[in-house]
């Protein structure tokens, strides 16, 4: 893929105008005009920038970074504090800020931007957690309930954990974070996922993902936050299903 093809396709992905992509790298909206006209050659270090500041690297064609980073930078913009103070959070909350999608003071203005850049930064499976695919022959409901009888710590996250009737709706492809993931599937007696087919996906907590947790039903979720942004970057159409869930969060910030 050319570099001109490579721009527009992860701009595209993003949702980005040329002027919001090339505010996010801190370079000339006029360059990254000229890229995607076949104008102009990038260098390889002007080609990383671009990638980078939308959390991409050209490894195997375009691949996110799985940047957790990025995931606590959208959770603070959001209004979840979480305690996370590093120099590569910030510097995604001021890329933001360039973008023109967080304001001054660190609030989101535009939570799907917000969301679906931080989704694309870190995909669930480019993510350095440890995940693996189990058999998805019975109810998540029934899985959560085997990991708190077996004392698995867990919190379902992804589109299910961004529903008001959570509790009881069923899931197309669950995500579930947990503190060991032997262990887990050992406490619910699941079958790894070899083949094609229905799953559950089993991640690893992370620092940021096991903060702020809720209980809901007596079942765990993710923060809110969370959630939204890992159904950004989750698999299928978990993306397009989290558009509604962005509109309906921006509505209540300006009602």
């Amino acid at each position: 893929m050319e570099a001109n093809e490579i721009l527009r396709t992860v701009r595209s992905r993003g949702g980005l105008t040329q002027s919001e992509f090339a505010r996010m790298a801190a370079i000339a909206p006029s360059t990254v005009s000229r890229i995607e006209r076949g104008e102009l050659e990038p260098t390889w270090a002007v080609m990383n920038r671009l990638l980078g500041a939308v959390g991409y690297q050209p490894i195997s064609g375009i691949t996110s970074t799985g940047d957790l980073n990025a995931v606590a930078a959208a959770r603070s913009v959001l209004g979840e504090s979480i305690g996370v103070e590093r120099d590569a959070v910030r510097s995604w909350i001021d890329r933001w800020k360039r973008a023109r999608f967080v304001d001054e003071n660190g609030n989101a203005l535009e939570v799907e931007k917000v969301g679906v850049q931080a989704g694309n930064a870190s995909r669930v499976f480019d993510r350095p957690n440890a995940r693996r695919s189990v058999v998805y022959d019975k109810a998540w409901q029934d899985v959560a309930a085997a990991f708190d009888k077996g004392g698995i710590k867990y919190a379902v996250t992804g589109i299910t954990a961004t529903s008001p009737t959570r509790v009881t709706d069923g899931a197309a492809w669950p995500l579930m974070y947990v503190d060991s993931i032997d262990a887990a599937i050992a406490a619910a007696s699941l079958t790894e996922q070899k083949t094609a087919g229905p799953r559950i996906t089993l991640l690893d907590f992370d620092d940021i993902a096991s903060s702020g947790t809720v209980q809901d039903g007596g079942f765990t979720f993710v923060s809110p936050a969370q959630a939204l942004i890992d159904s950004y970057a989750g698999p299928g159409r978990m993306a397009d299903q989290a558009d509604a869930v962005a509109a309906r969060w921006q509505a209540s910030l300006v009602a």
